[in-house]
């Protein structure tokens, strides 16, 4: 949905708007989602991690770090020449742009990174008897019609929550229009909350069936 709703309002003209609700977003993601994990959970002594689980999140967190840096000087750059013709003639000195594009290809290396090592990474031991007695248990229960209706209905509910996005984007925007309320105020923290909702209520739902 976050990305979706960017799409749709850089794709009407509307960048800060688009710009606003993934900077919003990961915001609220970062706060909320990591307070609800943290205070939802149904356990009494609240969300505790292994130190495998902890040394993952470290890892994460230094990930993340080093892509919210990369995309901290990426924007730095870019308003070193700002002015209302960078986002629509594209006219910026050629360095910028070459510079700009070496900071974005790091962003994606890094980003390349966290994610082989979350393929290629071994599961915890605490994990491995739990997870093969769900194999099991999924094996013998689910037959190829059941797998692929649910798969459908994974992507009916996707595709429905996509099309709502496009008309809560475009509906928001009009009201925004007519209150006079800024473009900025309204991605960064309106369009973005609005968008992490989903986000919101799957994570509650984990913590509280103790998969916080």
């Amino acid at each position: 949905p976050n990305y979706a709703a960017s799409i749709v309002a850089i794709a009407t003209g509307q960048m800060t708007t688009g710009l606003g609700i993934i900077v919003g977003s990961n915001i609220y993601n970062v706060a909320i989602i990591l307070a609800i994990s943290t205070f939802a959970t149904a356990r009494p002594e609240g969300l505790v991690l292994s130190p495998k689980q902890a040394y993952d999140a470290r890892l994460v967190a230094l990930y993340t770090l080093a892509i919210m840096a990369t995309t901290l000087a990426s924007v730095a750059v870019l308003t070193l020449h700002a002015s209302p013709s960078v986002f629509l003639n594209i006219s910026i000195p050629i360095w910028i742009g070459i510079l700009l594009l070496a900071i974005n290809l790091v962003t994606l290396l890094i980003f390349a990174a966290l994610a082989r090592h979350a393929l290629h990474r071994l599961p915890h031991e605490e994990h491995l008897i739990a997870l093969n007695e769900h194999q099991l248990v999924a094996t013998s229960s689910l037959t190829t019609l059941a797998r692929l209706r649910y798969i459908g209905e994974a992507l009916l509910a996707l595709l429905i929550a996509l099309a709502a996005v496009i008309v809560m984007v475009q509906s928001g925007q009009a009201f925004a229009n007519d209150i006079h309320l800024s473009p900025i105020i309204f991605g960064l923290i309106v369009l973005a909350i609005a968008t992490s909702l989903p986000n919101t209520v799957v994570v509650f739902s984990l913590a509280r069936t103790g998969h916080a």
